[in-house]
Order: C-alpha cells, then structure tokens, then sequence
C-alpha cells in the first residue's frame, strides 16, 4: 500500500560490519617482545601472558626447560610461564610459540615469545692465588684467610688435612668464611687442599685452593772443637745452624756468641784469670719445639 500512495518504491538501507579476527598477545597488538622479563636462574618466579583470541589456540616450548600453563585454550584467556633453574654460568634463551588455526582464512598465524634466563653465579675469591707456599711458623697475617663466595645456590667446603681449620662448612647462597692454618712443627713438608663446591651446577662446580707448607728445620753444627786458651787474644769460633723459628741462646757469662742473623753465630771468651781450668755449654733451642743443640766450651 505505501508503493501505491507514494508512487514508487521505498527502500530500507541496513549497514553490517563485521570485526576483524583478532590474535595477540599482551596487552595490544605486536606488544609480543615486550611481555616477558628475563627469568632468573633459579628459576622461583612466575610470569604471566595475557592471549587474545576467539577460537582454540596452542602454545609450544622450544626447550623442555620451558613451561607453559595452560598450554592451550579455546578463546581469550591468560597463561603462566615458568622455567628449570639455570644450572650453568652461561645464560640461555629460548621461545614459546602460541599457535592459532583459524587466522588468515585457516592459513594460520604463530605469534613467538622470546624466553630468556640468568646465567648461574659462582665464584670464589680465596684473596690469593689458586695455591699458597707457607712457612712452618705463621704470623697472623699467614695463619688466617678470608674466603668469599658468590653463589646463586648451595654450595659446601671441606678439607682433606687436620691442620686447616674452616669456619663454615658452606651455605645457601653466597658468603664468607676463614682458613686458618696450624704450625707446622714437623720436619716434613706437607699439602692440604681446600675445596668449594656447588651443589647445583653440573660442570665448574669447583674451586680448590692448594696449600704447601714447609717442615720445621733446627740444625746446628760446629767443625772444631770449641776450645779457648786462657787469653784468647781473638780466637772464635764459628757455629753454623738453620732454624725456622727465632733462635734462643744460653750461654756461660764468660762466653759471647755473636748472632750475625745470616745462620752464623761466632763464638769468642773472656780471658781467664783464673789458675782453674772452666768448661761451660752452649746450648741452642727455640721457642716451639723442645729440640735443643749443645756444644762444650
């Protein structure tokens, strides 16, 4: 009836859109490099990726080290990511695929997320270099080291010999401990070994510091039978020695012994006055061990 009262045809003009098909990641489209932080390589923390989709999608590892959860989902929705603790002082990188499809007319469409993670920490620093020669008798700045340790993790410290002591046996994560270093009041030279290991690395997990230290000498000789004329009018004589400890000397009050310092000792006596013959002893030892050197004047 319209038609026919107004003449000709009237027509109703409808407009239809239709949104596009929409897969990203994050929070806008191409945001996908900005999503994840680096992990660290404990590999404790948590991430998580925002997805917008409208049908299924997939997500897909490059490295079993990787994780991914959900691993798939049927519209929008968001995933946690986590990794392997890092057991190795070189970082690595890796990627997560999220796969859709349905996108481009069922061509498809994969939007990669790149993963990346910390290196491990180890190092110890023992303030000196990787082996240490020692003397028998040690002053306070011989006898005792500090130790540092940088460690993302476990690590443990033990000696092979009874004469280092430690103060720590190790910790959960990176510190400090001493060294200290007996005496030795033996003869023979003798080895330690201190060694750090971490208790999560597969390889370099070690550091190892080698201690020498020497035997404990005292020797003393004389060639000559030490014998004075009753005015010696410059007569000496001389003893030789090695002791790796100061040198303590008794002697007669009638009878000098010159240490020269260069393992020498001259030995010279007073005149005597006197119509009786006197004999005397020499006698050397040191303050560490109970060995003693005698010789007759």
């Amino acid at each position: 009836e319209l038609h026919k009262n107004m003449g000709s045809p009237v027509y109703q003009v409808l407009s239809v859109t239709q949104n596009g098909f929409k897969f990203y990641l994050g929070n806008s489209e191409g945001s996908e490099d900005d999503v994840l932080k680096e992990f660290s390589e404990l590999g404790t923390d948590t991430q998580k990726i925002k997805i917008t989709s409208p049908t299924e999608w997939r997500a897909k590892p490059s490295d079993s080290w990787i994780h991914v959860s959900p691993a798939d989902g049927i519209s929008t929705g968001e995933v946690s990511v986590y990794v392997d603790m890092n057991a190795s002082t070189s970082g690595r990188s890796g990627k997560i695929s999220f796969i859709n499809d349905d996108v481009n007319n069922g061509r498809g469409k994969t939007l990669d997320v790149v993963v990346t993670q910390a290196p491990y920490l180890f190092d110890v620093d023992f303030g000196v270099a990787s082996s240490l020669d020692l003397q028998p008798i040690l002053d306070q700045a011989t006898s005792s080291y500090n130790v540092t340790v940088i460690s993302s993790g476990r690590w443990v410290v033990d000696t092979d010999a009874s004469w280092v002591s430690l103060s720590s046996s190790g910790a959960n994560k990176g510190g400090t401990f001493s060294i200290k270093v007996d005496n030795n009041l033996t003869s023979s030279k003798r080895t330690a070994n201190i060694v750090v290991t971490n208790k999560d690395l597969k390889d370099n997990n070690k550091s190892t510091l080698k201690i020498t230290q020497s035997g404990f000498t005292f020797n003393a000789e004389c060639n000559d039978k030490i014998e004075f004329a009753a005015l010696p009018d410059g007569q000496s004589y001389k003893i030789t020695y090695s002791c790796s400890a100061e040198l303590l000397i008794d002697a007669p009050n009638w009878v000098n012994c010159d240490d020269r310092g260069n393992g020498t000792i001259i030995v010279t006596a007073e005149d005597n006055v006197s119509t009786v013959k006197r004999t005397g002893t020499i006698k050397l030892s040191n303050a560490y061990t109970s060995d003693t050197r005698t010789f007759t004047v």
